[in-house]
C-alpha cells in the first residue's frame, strides 16, 4: 500500500513535469521544426519510461503501442487509444525529423497551429494514461488485504 502511494506520487510529479516541459517547448519560438519534433518526442519518451518502467527511449516509434501493451498487465480501451495517439504523433514527428533523408517526403515543417494541436493531444493522452482504473484499485485492495493477513498471522 505504501509502495503504491510512493509510486503514485512519483507518477504525479512525472506527469506535472512532462506537461510543463511540453508547454515550455511549445512556447519556445526559436526552436526549428526539427528540434521541436525531437524535443516533444524526448519529453514523451521520458514520461512513458518513468510511468511504465520500460525503455521507451530506445523504442522505435512504430512499436510504441506494442511495447506499452507488453509493459502493462492490462489496459482500458481509452488508455490504448491514448497510446495510439502518442504513437501516431511520434510517426508524424519522425517525418519532420527525418523527412527527405529517410522517407523521400518533402514535408519538413509543421502546418499552421499543428504544433499546438500536437501538444494538446499529447497532454490529453497523458491525462488519460494517469486515470486510475477500477481494476487497479481492486489490485491494491487485494495486495493490502494479503499484507494485513500476513501481519495478523
Amino acid at each position: 500500500f505504501l509502495k503504491r502511494r510512493k509510486l503514485l506520487k512519483k507518477y504525479k510529479k512525472n506527469k506535472k513535469s512532462t506537461i510543463k516541459n511540453l508547454s515550455k517547448i511549445l512556447k519556445n519560438k526559436d526552436l526549428s521544426d526539427v528540434d521541436f519534433a525531437s524535443n516533444i518526442q524526448n519529453a514523451m519518451r521520458n514520461y512513458l519510461e518513468v510511468r511504465f518502467d520500460f525503455p521507451f527511449t530506445k523504442t522505435v516509434s512504430s512499436e510504441i503501442k506494442e511495447k506499452y501493451l507488453f509493459a502493462v498487465e492490462s489496459a482500458s480501451e481509452q488508455k490504448v487509444c491514448a497510446i495510439e495517439c502518442i504513437q501516431k504523433i511520434f510517426c508524424q514527428t519522425d517525418i519532420i525529423r527525418y523527412g527527405q533523408k529517410s522517407f523521400g517526403i518533402n514535408k519538413t515543417s509543421f502546418l499552421e497551429n499543428e504544433k499546438e494541436t500536437l501538444v494538446d493531444q499529447l497532454i490529453q493522452s497523458i491525462e488519460t494514461l494517469e486515470v486510475v482504473e477500477v481494476f487497479e484499485i481492486e489490485k491494491d485492495k487485494k495486495e493490502k488485504n494479503i499484507k494485513e493477513g500476513v501481519n495478523n498471522a
